[in-house]
């Protein structure tokens, strides 16, 4: 009688055989299976490290972004410095809370320059995240003391490039816009923070004046490790008591409440939904893929009638015959698996290649032993959903009928309505990814047709970062006026004239963000048309940029009324503004805004004692008069 072990190896020694006798039939099954299991693990590799995997630091599940939110559908927003300190200093849910914003830097010296991005961070960032450089150390409290700020921490792959992967890096000084830092960190290789791109970190210092350390200047991010048994929900009351005592001492944040989320969340974003979709997108693909190789598998089945018959005459009981049709399809199943596999491999390399903006974490995804255990499975669940349908009714041949050259049992009826059904069912999956597919079209092309209110064809864009120690007069920081920036504005002034002189030039201007990635200013403005409110909470924000040269006909922006700026509207010209339609709808519904007189910053009778007693004496915001009324552009994608 024969043994298990013995009638398993026939199988697949007869399994085999049969594959190098069709190698057609042999290369289009595991092509076919190729493309749906490599599929499948690649979408695995990025669900599981998306979506499924921690985050790569200590002890991750207390890690939460911490943010303002605003209006009724919690609109996120950012924070203002002073509120950050004060945050950071009377919590008492937090082990640690610190705050970050990014800004590109040049960097100059040794090597050619370049501009890099670089995140600013609170002195106990690392801390925060349970993570320390490789080598070096992180920033101190003393860090953030402007004059003693000059530090930096690099990442792994600026240390490669840049220097060499020596070891005396730590202690080299590295010009950041012009000014000499001391290298005192490396980062671990393929460090990553919330989908920036992270070459370098410097420590948030500002300036004694500085108007970023303001309560009318948002532009923070922070991030908090909650105490040990503390809920999210505590912390957030937490922070929201603290909240409510700036809104009634220094009379900002008027309707902005603290949310507090868990930081991969915050990470993942948007981003979850159309990950699953994809996920079962490609599994529709696999079923696909499966009931088409089953019905490959059906038909060969019937031109084996005779030999199945022949086995069924001889003695082969049923379950025999079932065995071997099982191991031929487990075997080219395992066997299409390892080149969907493979296949996995070659495209996770391109899937690295994606920015963290369109994929978080896109460069840690790989197909690790999680990701081919997945494999090994849905090959195994491929060859027994193909293999068993085909199986079954193979073995179900009439003896007498499958002996008889040209006969019609049964049988063959049976097979035509099985394969009939799998070829409906074929259809209608396809459909449904005909469906998705044209649905994803349409939304791609509404996405690249959207009005963005700026024609980009023609454009050309160029950034340039100019050093602060060499461009900013900080000694007039303290005086409320703009000549502390004078030699910005001329440096501008002359590279727009220089720009607008060269051949093919015909319209030229600068911005200090372009849409959809510049940064964002934001601000509360005042209008001077009408009583002016009690205090803070009564000035709308506007988010605004500063503007050189012909920018609104380069761009195409059109003016709806009014004028564009010119070159009379100088720095020592009457200051003038220009609002978009949006802005002009909210506070001038039913009149022309031309002529109106606002200011970004407010005036010295809104502000509270406490801001009022840090505001030079001199303190008189700049009064702009509206001269054009612009169209809404796309500030952010």
């Amino acid at each position: 009688m024969e043994t298990f072990g013995h009638g398993l190896r026939n199988d697949v020694r007869f399994a085999i055989r049969l594959m190098r006798r069709a190698p057609g039939f042999t290369a289009t099954v595991l092509l076919t299976l190729a493309i749906g299991t490599g599929a499948n693990a690649v979408m695995f590799s990025v669900v599981n490290t998306v979506l499924l995997r921690p985050l790569p630091y200590s002890e991750p599940d207390r890690l939460v972004l911490v943010r303002p939110v605003q209006g009724r559908d919690r609109s996120p927003a950012v924070a203002a410095a002073p509120d950050f300190y004060r945050y950071r200093a009377e919590n008492r849910t937090f082990e640690h809370l610190d705050a970050f914003y990014g800004r590109a830097v040049n960097l100059t010296g040794g090597i050619e320059p370049e501009r890099i991005p670089a995140i600013f961070v609170s002195a106990g960032f690392f801390e925060n995240l349970g993570v320390q450089p490789a080598t070096g150390r992180g920033f101190l409290a003393d860090d953030e003391v402007w004059g003693t700020h000059r530090v930096a921490v690099i990442s792994d792959g600026l240390w490669k490039r840049r220097f060499g992967a020596t070891a005396a890096t730590i202690g080299q000084s590295l010009m950041v816009n012009g000014e000499p830092h001391t290298i005192v960190g490396i980062l671990p290789p393929k460090f990553s923070f919330l989908n920036a791109e992270t070459q370098l970190l410097l420590p948030m210092a500002f300036a004694r004046g500085d108007n970023m350390n303001s309560h009318n200047n948002y532009f923070l991010l922070m991030i908090g490790r909650l105490k040990r048994n503390t809920t999210q929900e505590q912390a957030a009351g937490d922070l929201n008591t603290i909240s409510d005592d700036i809104v009634a001492k220094e009379a900002v944040n008027q309707g902005t409440a603290i949310s507090v989320a868990p930081l991969q969340d915050a990470l993942i974003g948007n981003i979850r939904r159309p990950v699953l979709i994809l996920l079962g997108a490609v599994g529709f693909v696999l079923l696909i893929s499966c009931a088409n190789l089953a019905n490959l598998l059906l038909a060969r089945a019937v031109s084996r009638q005779k030999e199945i018959a022949v086995r069924l005459a001889i003695g082969a009981s049923r379950g025999r015959l079932v065995s071997q049709f099982l191991v031929e399809s487990l075997i080219l199943a395992l066997a299409g698996g390892a080149l969907g596999l493979g296949l996995a491999y070659v495209s996770i390399d391109a899937v690295n290649l994606l920015s963290p903006q369109v994929l978080p974490r896109a460069e840690d995804i790989r197909v690790d032993p999680i990701v081919l255990m997945f494999t090994v499975g849905v090959a195994m669940l491929t060859g027994l959903a193909m293999g068993l349908v085909p199986a079954f009714h193979g073995s179900r041949a009439v003896l007498a009928g499958g002996l008889k050259e040209g006969s019609r049992t049964a049988s063959d009826t049976g097979h035509h309505r099985l394969r009939a059904a799998m070829v409906v069912a074929e259809v209608a999956l396809s459909l449904v990814l005909l469906a998705g597919a044209g649905l994803m079209i349409k939304s791609i092309y509404q996405v690249l047709n959207v009005e963005a209110g700026f024609v980009s064809d023609g454009v050309l864009t160029l950034q340039i970062n100019l050093p602060p120690q060499k461009y900013i007069d900080r000694s007039q920081l303290q005086e409320f006026n703009g000549g502390a920036f004078a030699r910005i504005t001329s440096f501008f002034d002359q590279l727009t004239d220089r720009t607008r002189a060269l051949p093919g030039a015909q319209m030229v201007g600068a911005i200090s963000g372009l849409p959809l990635m510049g940064e964002i200013w934001g601000k509360n403005v005042t209008l001077y048309d009408r009583p002016l409110p009690a205090d803070l909470t009564g000035l709308g924000p506007i988010q605004y940029r500063v503007v050189v040269g012909d920018y609104f006909r380069a761009m195409g922006i059109r003016i709806l009324s009014g004028r564009p700026f010119t070159d009379r509207d100088s720095a020592d010209a009457p200051g003038v503004a220009i609002i978009n339609r949006a802005m002009a709808k909210r506070d001038w519904p039913d009149r022309d805004p031309v002529g109106k007189i606002i200011s970004v910053n407010p005036p010295l009778e809104l502000l509270p004692p406490s801001m009022a007693a840090r505001t030079p004496r001199n303190y008189t915001p700049a009064k702009l008069t509206i001269v054009g009324v612009a169209e809404d552009t796309i500030i952010r994608a």
